[in-house]
């Protein structure tokens, strides 16, 4: 054999011939990482999951410069808990390249996460129905010290996700399995403009301003439990220049920003604005019909729920009369421009 090796290294050109014969002889002695070499290390078992929220409308990625927190469930097959709940914070969750290896014997597994749950500012709380509790006794409720606060709160960001994973038998493992959880995130901000189409002064303390809705608890699947109607109030307002009018004066314009919870698309939520001095109804539409408007075609691939839950920073504009009423044929939405034509109450 020796022989044969020297004449092949002799001889060039063969010199892949006897890269092959000796990878032939080695293969026995490589194997992989499995229980069948007990002179191996075995290959880790179990999963390592990548966190992502890039599937909103301005395509950008979030998770890792907003979600400042981070909580983990993992479970069976039949949805029983397997591990006890971890609970991660910034700065490691921060790193883009940050990954959460679970160890994990071979099976099939449900995994949950919320971003925002663990935080000291947290505006939602676990409800559980024991204490280890499986999958389907998972519920996510809000803070009571929240809940009609007014003057309003903005509400901590609250992110959610879910992802099965499949973890191979030790004789099939090469490694970790690699999952993605994608996060949505639960948490709306409405910002909401008065101004006034002939270019005159809107004093925002002229106004009041509210949402109500009732989407204050949310099960494991993500899916708003009706419980109770709550009134959000805004928590920061005031007015801004809304540009120049016809004689080339600037002139104010009223906002107010509320922060909710999610938006259901069969959801009884309203968009209220009132005059101050005797409560008359300004504004008073359905909002997710209102936000909905915004679905353009360019738009029409989502479903609307899926619309809903990959925007969440809403900005309406209402134009009202010189005597204060809504101009109601016009509202802008963000970018776009929608004019009126019927809205379902």
């Amino acid at each position: 054999m020796t022989r044969r090796i020297r004449r092949y290294i002799r001889n060039a050109s063969a010199f892949p011939a006897l890269l092959g014969m000796l990878l032939m002889a080695m293969l026995p002695s490589l194997g992989g990482c499995d229980a069948m070499h007990s002179d191996l290390e075995p290959c880790p078992q179990g999963v390592s999951l990548r966190f992502r929220s890039n599937h909103y409308i301005d395509d950008g990625e979030f998770f890792a410069a907003n979600v400042d927190c981070l909580t983990v469930f993992v479970f069976d097959s039949i949805g029983h808990r397997v591990l006890p709940s971890m609970n991660f914070y910034a700065p490691e969750i921060s790193d883009e390249n940050w990954r959460l290896p679970l160890d994990l014997p071979e099976g099939k597994y449900t995994i949950l996460a919320y971003g925002g749950m663990a935080c000291e500012k947290s505006s939602f709380r676990f409800d559980f129905h024991n204490d280890t509790p499986d999958l389907e006794d998972i519920e996510v409720v809000m803070k009571p010290s929240v809940i009609g606060r007014d003057p309003g709160v903005y509400l901590h960001p609250l992110y959610y996700g879910i992802t099965e994973v499949e973890v191979p038998s030790v004789a099939e493992s090469t490694g970790y399995v690699a999952g993605t959880i994608n996060m949505w995130k639960d948490t709306n901000n409405v910002r909401i403009l008065l101004a006034n189409a002939a270019g005159v002064t809107i004093d925002v303390e002229d106004f009041d301003f509210r949402i109500t809705d009732d989407n204050t608890r949310m099960n494991w699947e993500n899916n708003v439990i009706p419980s109770q109607t709550v009134t959000y109030y805004p928590w920061i307002s005031g007015n801004t220049v809304g540009g120049l009018n016809v004689a080339g004066d600037p002139f104010m314009v009223a906002y107010a920003e509320i922060s909710t919870g999610r938006f259901m698309r069969r959801s009884q939520a309203r968009l209220l604005v009132t005059r101050s001095s005797d409560g008359e109804s300004v504004i008073d539409l359905p909002l997710v019909n209102i936000l909905l408007l915004m679905q353009s075609e360019a738009y029409s691939y989502l479903s609307p729920q899926d619309f809903l839950d990959r925007e969440n920073r809403w900005e309406l504009t209402f134009f009202l009369t010189e005597d204060g009423r809504w101009l109601d044929t016009t509202i802008r939405i963000n970018d776009w421009v929608v004019r009126i034509n019927n809205i379902v109450s």
